[in-house]
Order: structure tokens, then sequence, then C-alpha cells
């Protein structure tokens, strides 16, 4: 049984505030009263997420430390620092890196910080008692030891989380998941060590598999929902032409869908096309299902790397890198305030 309770924020820590932790290395919020501040926050399940869209900082260095209870574990199990991939100015792939010293740094393309996304980034604070955790067989570990060993962690509220690094790896490679794998099929960006970001693709009936190979080391960072809550899935009311993009030898593709967790969160996912252009609004959320403010998040495309926002009015729309010929939104989540 687990023995680990979490007692669940009710409110975001903003970066800043009195009695928060403070900006670091000239990292502040991107500001102007529309996108997201840079905030965090725990859940009763112990998973810390973070959000917000901050500038103007050094590329690698410290933006924010986060206090003691809402870091990374150093325990065996999981290691020291803890990736997320996300994304900066215009579609250039870059990573958020927690060490277990609490050290929030965002690693952007070529030191471009006019602006990068946290918005999304989640992680544990266990290891716990309970938990189903499951290492990634059949691909290489990245050398560096603070690299986290590239596993499955199946959560509470319905996901199965794949985080961690692998070692460089040639396209094609085809671990199986096991029961962990989902029944439908997701397209998300890796962060290597160049300026373009790799797509993977986890298939229904193949498993894990990178599109391009990686060079260096590549970032793994997504999340799907389990079988046993389909039934909590909404359909969304497609606009503007979107349609599901429907089935392949492999691939089961869904229209876009959304749902809420137990703790609150909202979950994206659908592979779609045909819209009338590739910014056009995907879909509307409903009232209850919608963040407080405008949220950046790196999805992918046929196009490459794809900026999705999801605005304070329920929104869902490509800003930059879609395309009309496939978009995959699944990989979405964030607090509803809205």
């Amino acid at each position: 049984m687990n023995k680990d309770i979490y007692i669940p924020d009710s409110l975001w820590h903003e970066i800043d505030a009195t009695d928060e932790p403070a900006f670091e290395n000239s990292w502040v919020n991107y500001g102007g009263g529309t996108y997201d501040t840079a905030a965090f926050r725990i859940d009763a399940e112990g998973w810390v997420h973070l959000k917000g869209l901050i500038k103007s900082g050094t590329s690698a260095t410290t933006a924010f430390t986060l206090p003691e209870g809402y870091r990374p574990p150093t325990a065996t199990g999981i290691s020291p620092d803890r990736h997320g991939v996300t994304m900066n100015e215009g579609t250039n792939p870059s990573f958020v890196k927690i060490t277990q010293a609490g050290e929030v740094s965002v690693t952007t393309v070529a030191g471009t910080t006019n602006w990068a996304s946290l918005s999304g980034i989640q992680f544990p604070v266990g290891p716990r008692e309970g938990w189903d955790r499951r290492n990634l067989t059949g691909v290489s570990i990245d050398a560096d030891a603070n690299s986290e060993v590239p596993h499955m962690i199946r959560r509470r509220n319905g996901f199965t989380v794949l985080n961690g690094v692998v070692d460089a790896e040639p396209a094609g490679t085809i671990p199986f998941l096991g029961d962990l794998q989902p029944d439908y099929s997701i397209n998300f960006p890796i962060r290597d060590s160049t300026s373009t970001a790799k797509r993977a693709r986890i298939s229904r009936r193949l498993g894990y598999a990178p599109v391009g190979a990686t060079t260096n080391y590549g970032i793994l960072d997504v999340e799907w929902g389990l079988p046993e809550n389909e039934h909590k899935w909404i359909d969304a009311t497609m606009l503007n032409s979107w349609v599901a993009y429907g089935q392949t030898a492999n691939d089961l593709y869904l229209t876009g869908q959304y749902m809420k967790d137990e703790f609150g969160f909202v979950h994206l996912r659908g592979f779609i096309k045909s819209g009338s252009s590739a910014t056009a609004t995907m879909f509307t959320l409903p009232a209850g299902y919608r963040p407080a403010m405008r949220q950046i998040f790196s999805t992918w495309s046929q196009a490459g790397l794809c900026r999705m926002d999801v605005r304070s009015t329920g929104t869902v729309s490509a800003i930059a890198g879609g395309s009309t010929s496939w978009c995959d939104i699944s990989n979405i989540h964030f607090y509803a305030e809205g």
C-alpha cells in the first residue's frame, strides 16, 4: 500500500511573489497580461507541475529554485535530474531541467531567450511505494550519470508518463511497451543536442520508435491515457474543417478530445487533418476546461515541431509550425481555472 500522502496545493506558487522563490539570472515573466506567469504546484499524488512563459535570462542558467518538498528525489530508482521537452521563440526545441537541488533551468536553441515555455512540465517527488514503474527496454541509456533512466509510470489520474534520456538512436528502433502501451498512436517531439527537434511515435501495435535519428542524446517526455479511462474522454466539436486522420495499418488516430482528471488537470489528445488553414482554430474548450491565461505547448505536425496555444477563451490552435496534412495535439495538459 502506498504510505505517502501529499497535500495538494489549492493555489499556484507564483515565482517572485511574496514568500515565494525569486527569479534568478535575469529571467522574468513574459508579461503583457495575456500569457500565463511562472508558477508551480503539487497535486495529491505528489507530482509537481510547472506553467508560464518566461524571457530574458541566459540559456541553461537557473531561472528559479524550487523549495524542499517540490524537488526530484535523490533516492535510487529515479535519478536526480528531471528533464521535460518544451520550446522557445518560434518553433525551436528546448528543454527544462530540474535538479535534485530544485534548480529549474531552460536550455534554449542558440541562447535565444525572447521567450520560453514552462507549461506542461510535470514530475514526481517520490519514489513512492505502490508505483507501477517500468524501465523502457530496448533503448540505450544516456551515458551522463545525471540523466534519468527512460521509464514509464502508471499514474492514478488515468495516464502513463514516459520520461527519461536515451543515448543517440537510429530511426526505426521498435521497443515494445507491453501492457502500458496505449490503444491509440501518438507523435511527439524529442529534444536532442541539435537545433532541430526529432519526432518519435508510439504506435498501438509496434511500441516506441524515433522517426528521425537522435544526436548525442534524446529527451523523452510524453503521456497517454490508460484504456480503463476511455469513458472519460469527450469528443470536441471540430471547427474549420478539421477532422480525425483515421486509421492506418499500424496506427489508430483519434479526433480531437479532452478530459479532466481527478486532480483538476485537463488533457488533450487527437491526430487531425484538413483544416481550412494550418493556424485555424481546431476546437473550443467549454467553460471549466480552460486555463486562466494563455499557455504554449510543443507538439508535432507534418511540417515539424509545432507551437500549440490554448487560450483562456478555450480556443486550441497551432500558432507556428502547423500543417493541414496532419497535426498531433496529444500530450497537452494544464490546470483548469476558466
